[in-house]
């Protein structure tokens, strides 16, 4: 506990939202995903919470393409978002960890970069 003089820390997660989904699981968007989810989505101007809103909305809509452990990996539009599932007696709660690009977002966003007015023909 803080405070205490015991020099115990406890790791804490930081926590942004919750919300109900479908399944009557919560979601919890991180600080970190909402960081990579501007970067990944190049919209530094949208306020946070139609981040969170906009990352729950995806998670209810992504398909699930991998598990490991207590980790699960959802895709949707080319985003791969990592989630980590909490199992409780009132219904699991869903960590959304960050998100990642897949190989074709990647190959798409690099390309992106290089518009036709900066294009240069090597001969």
């Amino acid at each position: 506990m803080p405070g205490t003089g015991r020099g115990i820390k406890v790791k804490k997660r930081k926590n942004v939202h919750y919300n109900l989904s479908l399944n009557n699981d919560k979601i919890v968007v991180t600080k970190h995903a909402i960081k990579r989810y501007k970067e990944r989505r190049e919209k530094g101007h949208i306020s946070s919470k139609k981040i969170i809103k906009s990352i729950i909305g995806q998670i209810k809509q992504s398909k699930l393409i991998g598990i490991e452990n207590e980790t699960e990996y959802r895709m949707l539009n080319g985003y791969i978002y990592v989630v980590e599932r909490q199992k409780r007696l009132s219904g699991d709660v869903l960590h959304v960890i960050t998100m990642k690009l897949s190989n074709i977002k990647k190959r798409q966003h690099y390309l992106d970069r290089f518009d036709d007015d900066h294009a240069e023909i090597v001969s």
